[in-house]
C-alpha cells in the first residue's frame, strides 16, 4: 500500500517542480517582454541627441546675433564720426578750441599744430558770385582774394593749415567777429599739438568747429610754402597752421574792417 502512495507523491513532487519552473519561466519571458527592443533604444537615444543639438544650436544662434547687432551699431557710430568732420556737415569734436571762454577757435601761437578735420571736399564750382563781399583763399597760392561785387579790393599772402592738419576746402560764411581775444589750446600739454594761450588781435569765424582768419603776428613768413614745414631767412623752422588762415597783423586789420558778418569765404585747393 505505501509505494503506490510513494510513487504518487514523487510524481505530484516532480508535477510540482515543473509547475514552478515553468512558472518561473513564464514570468522571465514576461520580463522580457516588458523591456523595448534595441532598436527602439536607439531611436530615442538619437531623438534626444537630435534635441539637444537644435537647442545648441538655437543658444548660438542667439548669440550671433547679438554680436552682429553690436558690430552694426559700432560701424553706424564710426560712419556717423567720419561724416561729422567733412567740411559743410560739421568739424570732429575733438577739434574745438576755447576764445576766451566765449566761442571755440582752431589756431594760435607760434609752432602749433590744429586738430581740424579728418577731410576735404572737391569744389563744385570755384567761381565767385560777384555780389557783395567775396573772399577767396587759394590753398596751393597761399594768397588771400577780397572782392566787392566782382571786382579786386586787395590782396596778400597767408599761411594756411599744414598738410595733416588742412583748412577745410569749401564755400563757407563769415559767422561772427572778435577782437583782442585769447586762443587756448583744447590739447594738453605734452601733446605736439598744444600751445600756449595767445592774444589774437583780429579774430574771423569762416567755419563750425573753430577755423578762423585771422592775425598770426609770431610767424616769420607767408604765401607759397609757408603752409609746409620750411626754414626762414633768419634760420628759424614753421610749417603751416592748425587750419585757420594766418596773416600779418596789418592785414588782419584790414581784412576784420572789410567784411561784415555774412561775407562770402571761398576756400579752393
Amino acid at each position: 500500500m505505501m509505494e503506490p502512495n510513494q510513487e504518487s507523491f514523487q510524481e505530484a513532487s516532480r508535477e510540482s517542480s515543473q509547475g514552478a519552473e515553468g512558472g518561473a519561466s513564464h514570468l522571465q519571458g514576461a520580463q522580457w517582454s516588458d523591456q523595448p527592443p534595441q532598436d527602439e533604444r536607439l531611436a530615442k537615444r538619437r531623438a534626444r541627441t537630435l534635441r539637444n543639438l537644435l537647442l545648441l544650436s538655437l543658444i548660438v544662434c542667439v548669440a550671433l546675433i547679438g554680436v552682429s547687432s553690436t558690430l552694426v551699431t559700432g560701424t553706424a557710430g564710426a560712419l556717423r564720426g567720419s561724416w561729422g568732420g567733412l567740411p559743410g556737415i560739421g568739424a570732429p569734436g575733438n577739434a574745438q578750441q576755447n576764445i576766451s571762454g566765449v566761442t571755440d577757435q582752431h589756431d594760435a601761437g607760434p609752432n602749433i599744430a590744429c586738430d581740424c578735420q579728418s577731410s576735404q571736399v572737391t569744389l563744385k564750382n570755384t567761381d565767385i558770385t560777384g555780389v557783395g563781399h567775396e573772399i577767396v583763399v587759394d590753398l596751393s597760392k597761399q594768397h588771400l582774394f577780397a572782392y566787392l561785387d566782382g571786382k579786386l579790393q586787395f590782396d596778400y599772402d597767408v599761411a594756411t593749415g599744414r598738410p595733416e592738419l588742412p583748412t577745410p576746402v569749401g564755400r563757407w560764411t563769415v559767422q561772427f567777429k572778435v577782437t583782442n581775444t585769447e586762443f587756448t589750446s583744447p590739447w594738453p600739454v605734452g601733446s605736439p599739438y598744444y600751445y600756449y594761450p595767445t592774444h589774437i588781435n583780429y579774430a574771423l569765424n569762416f567755419h563750425d568747429g573753430g577755423f578762423y582768419l585771422h592775425d598770426a603776428w609770431w610767424r616769420h613768413s607767408f604765401g607759397p610754402g609757408s603752409n609746409v614745414y620750411h626754414q626762414n631767412p633768419d634760420g628759424s623752422w614753421e610749417t603751416g597752421s592748425h587750419g585757420c588762415i594766418g596773416m600779418t597783423l596789418s592785414n588782419a586789420a584790414k581784412l576784420y574792417a572789410w567784411a561784415p558778418v555774412g561775407t562770402s569765404v571761398l576756400v579752393i585747393p
